[in-house]
C-alpha cells in the first residue's frame, strides 16, 4: 500500500496513452464496445468525444450517466 500511495504508477494504460497520444487529434472520436475502455480512455483523453456502443436489446448493468461530460452511450452507430 505504501508504494501505491507514494509512487506514481499508472501501469499499462499509461504506456498505451504515450504510444498513441501523438496520433490522436482533438477532433478524433473514440467508439468503445466496453465500459472498461470507455472509462479509461475518457480519463486519458478528456479532450476527445467518446461513445459507448450498447446494443438496443442490451440491459446495462452500470450507471453510464457518470460518463456524460465528454461521452455518450448509443445503440446506433450512425
Amino acid at each position: 500500500m505504501k508504494k501505491v500511495y507514494t509512487e506514481g504508477v499508472n501501469g499499462p494504460m499509461d504506456l498505451i496513452r504515450r504510444d498513441i497520444e501523438v496520433r490522436v487529434k482533438p477532433a478524433d472520436i473514440f467508439v468503445h464496445g466496453s465500459e472498461h475502455t470507455f472509462g479509461l480512455y475518457r480519463y486519458y483523453f478528456p479532450a476527445n468525444r467518446h461513445y459507448l456502443y450498447i446494443p438496443a436489446d442490451f440491459t446495462p448493468m452500470g450507471n453510464y450517466q457518470v460518463f456524460l461530460t465528454k461521452g455518450e452511450f448509443v445503440s446506433d452507430l450512425t
